[in-house]
């Protein structure tokens, strides 16, 4: 990176070649993704500034490898516990960015790859399962996975009574992608919502920092979408005691902003 950036000529053939020899032999996920997107950037910045073509294409070829390695480790590196996992799912993102950003780095990586093998694992109930959710949201975002299949997907992976921990992991790496677009689903929320029902009273505990967890990063947007989905998911959204408990939260909101507002008037009259 520096060698391009600074535009020495003279140290970049040897840079690639030491960088060709280490990404052959590096098996960790998260060092082949990082690889991945720096290569990436550098194609960007190359393309870009009009650099050597020669060096833009070694460049483009050594990230089309590093990211090959990249995608074939996904399933190994999403088996453990959440510490074991949780450097695959950084990965898992620089690697879906790269694949299906749009950036310069998408026309020298094999997408399709990426795809193919990415799509079995939502199902497979070996991976942990935050990475499967993660993976599942993330497919939905790119409109690989249909309202359909997204709704039969979290339907099944939160079916399971005997394993609450597991699907409330799978709803916390689902979640973790972009709760906005998934909170205005109604037959994602009702899924969410039968899961949580049921749920045994026994098991509740157990599960509830996970839930705590996966609904924690919702803001007040995302959880306006998801209460009124759950009260028309339960029929209750006719109810004047729900309309009103919305309206309050409205009213506290706007009343917030009124304050707010008049204090910066008054800041300002007193500037001018």
């Amino acid at each position: 990176m520096e060698a391009v950036v600074a535009s020495a000529p003279g140290v970049l053939p040897e840079a690639l070649a030491v960088t060709d020899r280490l990404a052959a032999a590096d098996d960790d996920l998260a060092s082949l993704a990082r690889a991945t997107r720096a290569l990436a950037g550098l194609v960007s910045y190359g393309t870009s500034r009009g650099g050597d073509a020669g060096a833009t294409e070694v460049i483009a070829a050594l990230c089309a490898r590093a990211f090959g390695r990249a995608v074939l480790r996904i399933a190994g590196a999403c088996v453990g516990d959440d510490e074991a996992v949780a450097p695959a799912r950084e990965a898992i993102r620089v690697l879906h960015e790269v694949a299906l950003g749009g950036g310069a780095g998408a026309r020298h990586v094999d997408r399709e790859l990426y795809l193919r093998t990415v799509r079995p694992l939502i199902d497979d109930d070996h991976l942990h399962a935050a990475c499967a959710g993660q993976l599942a949201g993330l497919l939905y975002l790119a409109e690989q996975l249909g309202e359909d299949e997204v709704t039969a997907l979290i339907e099944r992976r939160v079916s399971d009574r005997a394993a609450p921990a597991a699907a409330a992991a799978f709803v916390e790496g689902f979640l973790s992608v972009n709760a906005l677009v998934l909170v205005k689903n109604r037959h994602v929320v009702a899924a969410l919502d039968r899961f949580i029902q049921g749920i045994p009273a026994d098991r509740f505990r157990e599960v509830l920092p996970l839930l705590r967890r996966a609904l924690a990063g919702l803001g007040a947007t995302e959880r306006r979408y998801l209460v009124e989905n759950l009260l028309g998911h339960r029929q209750l959204g006719a109810q004047p005691q729900a309309v009103a408990a919305l309206a309050a939260r409205d009213v506290a909101a706007l009343t917030a902003a009124s304050t707010d507002l008049a204090a910066a008037m008054d800041d300002l009259d007193d500037l001018l």
